[in-house]
């Protein structure tokens, strides 16, 4: 918004200026171009931020998860037979009341969730889901897709892609796209952006500009 401001007032000074070297008998015209020049400098602004603006809060209501509505918070239960958690795969941070666990589907990895409000010993079907994160990094890239199947499925991993959106956005989307769609990352390496937001914060993982994980995260 400062920047937007700045931008106006440069505007606004400019075509002051041409006022002042043109004489009075041509104010009405430049009032004219002033407010037209205006116009359609916020109207394009605000198409931009239509374009990228999302609603973090609705988003994670929506998410989808091998053709199942993914909305967090949310038990296992809610997911379907399919899911389970990894037998020992809990991971806990000391002075902190969450867990992450690791998430199966068909019985595969294929990632890890947050759980909230945990106590050793907890059973871990009766605690909410308030993240998700999908996907393993892939540095081979020497494999076909048959040979990486065969490898991530001999190490107890999902074999063939995850199929999960956010916002419309899969592991099949470029980095083109997810700029489109939630304009450029807050936060940004050569393999991770961050989009940060009130209620939480969205990560994508890059191996050759390619989506690898992606995490998403209530606070």
């Amino acid at each position: 918004m400062k920047r937007f401001k700045k931008i106006l007032s440069i505007l606004s000074l400019s075509i002051f200026f041409l006022a002042s070297v043109t004489g009075c008998a041509n104010n009405r015209m430049v009032d004219w171009l002033t407010q037209e020049a205006v116009d359609a400098y916020v109207e394009k602004k605000k198409e931009e931020v239509d374009l990228n603006a999302i609603n973090f809060s609705e988003e994670i209501k929506k998410m989808t998860l091998f053709g199942k509505t993914l909305s967090i918070p949310c038990k296992l239960r809610d997911l379907g037979d399919e899911f389970g958690y990894l037998q020992g795969s809990e991971t806990t941070a000391p002075g902190y009341d969450w867990v992450m666990a690791g998430l199966t589907y068909e019985g595969k990895w294929i990632g890890m969730v947050t759980l909230s409000d945990y106590t050793e010993g907890a059973d871990l079907n009766e605690l909410y889901i308030e993240g998700v994160l999908f996907g393993f990094d892939d540095e081979d890239t020497s494999l076909s897709p048959s040979e990486k199947k065969e490898l991530y499925e001999s190490s107890g991993k999902y074999g063939d892609k995850i199929d999960f959106s956010f916002a419309g956005l899969t592991f099949d989307s470029t980095q083109e796209e997810i700029i489109q769609r939630l304009g450029k990352p807050h936060q940004e390496s050569e393999t991770q952006w961050d989009y940060n937001y009130g209620e939480g914060y969205l990560q994508f993982s890059f191996h050759n500009k390619k989506v690898v994980e992606i995490d998403v995260e209530m606070y």
